[in-house]
C-alpha cells in the first residue's frame, strides 16, 4: 500500500486540451479530427491550491507536466500555477510542451520562476 507521506514524485496532467494535431495522438484520429468524447476540462489554480497543501508540495522531489491528452502549456492557469508551487516549495518541475501555444513574453514568465530548476 502507498503512504501519503511516501509520495516524492508526481505527475500531474492539467489539461486535456492541445492546439496540436499529432499523428500519433490519442486525442485525436490521426492528425484529425479529435474524438468527439473527449473530456476537454482543466485545472485551475484555485483547484490546485485545494489539492496539493503547501505541506504536501514540499514533501516532493519532484512534479511532471506532460499531457497524454493534451499539452500542459495550454492550460489557461499554469502560470499561476506555477508560482504557487514555487512559493511553498524548491521541488524540481518538469514540464514538457510543445510550446507553440503561446507568445513569447508567456514563456519568458514561466522560466523566470522555473529558473532554477
Amino acid at each position: 500500500m502507498i503512504k501519503y507521506t511516501n509520495i516524492r514524485r508526481i505527475h500531474i496532467e492539467l489539461t486535456a486540451r492541445c492546439q496540436a494535431a499529432c499523428p500519433g495522438c490519442p486525442r485525436n484520429v490521426y492528425g484529425g479530427y479529435a474524438i468527439p468524447d473527449l473530456d476537454k476540462t482543466e485545472w485551475t489554480a484555485a483547484e490546485f491550491r485545494r489539492s496539493f497543501t503547501p505541506e504536501f508540495l514540499q514533501q516532493l522531489d519532484r512534479i511532471l507536466f506532460c499531457g497524454n491528452y493534451g499539452d500542459p502549456g495550454i492550460c489557461r492557469e499554469l502560470l499561476p500555477i506555477l508560482r504557487y508551487i514555487r512559493e511553498h516549495s524548491d521541488v524540481e518541475i518538469v514540464l514538457h510542451t510543445n510550446g507553440g501555444m503561446r507568445s513569447t513574453e508567456f514563456w519568458y514568465a514561466v522560466g523566470t520562476v522555473l529558473q532554477h530548476n
